[in-house]
């Protein structure tokens, strides 16, 4: 369980998500509040193959 009392743009509550944990945020700004829902649910409509290729796009390799 992850409890963020301070949101802002929903980073803690996207890694509980990404790590199958609960996450309770509480973010008195309506603007972060809906930032914070927007990255949220754009990491829930992704595929695990997105999520794949995102990650492999991110590592370096070095020969």
């Amino acid at each position: 369980m992850g409890l963020d009392p301070f949101l802002g743009s929903g980073s803690t509550l996207i890694a509980c998500y990404e790590c199958d944990r609960n996450g309770i945020g509480i973010e008195l700004s309506e603007y972060w509040a809906n930032i914070a829902r927007s990255r949220l649910e754009n990491v829930k409509s992704q595929t695990k193959i997105d999520k794949f290729i995102n990650k492999m796009e991110t590592k370096q390799i070095i020969i």
